[in-house]
């Protein structure tokens, strides 16, 4: 399974170690993983996006990722802080 670990701030400083540490799963599990800072892979070249949301300030940038995403695989995956905070939002 090809998946995509998207990192949706817009100029990071280093990866989110839940990324990371989900990355090292799916990798022990078989499959092949790739990060992505704040950009989509292309539609239809991975079979899941997982979306991490590091701050709520940025909701707007990263639900607007997240509408994205669906288009562009089959199965999405929010976690973070804004998803746990604020779950009515991403929920939709």
């Amino acid at each position: 399974m090809n998946i995509a670990l998207v990192d949706t701030v817009a100029k990071p400083k280093f990866y989110p170690i839940a990324l990371l540490k989900i990355g090292a799963w799916r990798k022990s599990l078989g499959d092949s993983c790739r990060i992505f800072n704040n950009t989509l892979p292309p539609k239809n070249t991975v079979d899941e996006i997982w979306l991490t949301t590091t701050f709520t300030f940025d909701l707007p940038h990263v639900l607007g990722m997240v509408r994205d995403a669906k288009r562009r695989a089959k199965r999405v995956f929010v976690g973070g802080i804004s998803a746990t905070l604020m779950p009515d939002k991403f929920e939709r």
